[in-house]
């Protein structure tokens, strides 16, 4: 299993959310996930996508979300890490998520 991406930078202090692509899964797949324990992250899986929602407060604190994926008969585990950044380092876009 592979997460797209499996890490994501956001703006230190300021809500975003954003989401990643659980691949390859099929349709017998069931994807599951959830935030690190002590992290007010609110996650939602729909279908082979897993959205993240939340505020990381200063910058370099980091969380992860165990992400699963089960045809029923195999289980797949991998983490996403989010991590907050300084508002003045640019971010690449290929990590930053949609803050709003």
């Amino acid at each position: 299993m592979i997460l797209t991406p499996s890490q994501i930078e956001v703006t230190a202090g300021e809500e975003f959310t954003s989401s990643v692509s659980v691949w390859p899964a099929g349709p017998r797949h069931v994807v599951s996930a959830s935030a690190s324990a002590g992290s007010d992250l609110r996650v939602s899986v729909e279908g082979h996508k897993v959205t993240v929602t939340g505020r990381l407060g200063r910058t370099g604190e980091r969380h992860t979300v165990q992400v699963s994926m089960s045809d029923g008969a195999d289980v797949a585990h991998d983490t996403l890490t989010i991590e907050a950044t300084d508002l003045h380092r640019p971010i690449p876009p290929f990590l930053h998520s949609t803050t709003g």
